[in-house]
């Protein structure tokens, strides 16, 4: 019970917190676009059933030139060499891209912008994971 209990607590803080993180992502609306260009994409080998791929770009706003590595999608790895490989074809060397960029952070530009609500349904559920985890706590406790 009281190793539930500690599962329900952990599980619950970083799904909010991840909640919390994502929420403060500004709206789409809110980015700027600027024409960019791919210079290279490179799978890497973390271990026997882990690829990650390196995505780099180059984007210019009002004359100043940026390189960026940002997209999302691809933060997670790949359980296989092919399933990297499908998504380097997507990012391959000189493909024209739209970035995305704050006006007032023209150097942080990202190949993707989503803008998801389930985030809200994330905080909710972590915080009741929180709340069912803190009553575990308590009801082990009151039986001791």
């Amino acid at each position: 019970m009281k190793k539930t209990s500690i599962l329900f607590l952990l599980l619950g803080l970083a799904l909010s917190s991840y909640s919390i993180q994502a929420l403060s992502i500004p709206d789409t609306e809110n980015f700027l676009q600027a024409e960019g260009q791919i210079l290279k994409s490179v799978i890497r080998k973390i271990d026997e059933n882990q690829f990650s791929l390196r995505v780099l770009y180059r984007y210019e706003i009002a004359g100043q030139s940026y390189e960026g590595q940002d997209v999302p999608s691809l933060s997670v790895n790949f359980p296989t060499h092919s399933e990297a490989l499908k998504s380097q074809a997507e990012y391959f060397e000189g493909k024209n891209v739209t970035v995305y960029y704050l006006k007032d952070r023209p150097s942080e530009g990202t190949l993707e912008v989503k803008r998801l609500r389930p985030q809200w349904l994330g905080l909710f559920l972590g915080l009741s994971l929180i709340a069912a985890g803190w009553i575990l706590v308590r009801r082990a406790r009151a039986s001791t």
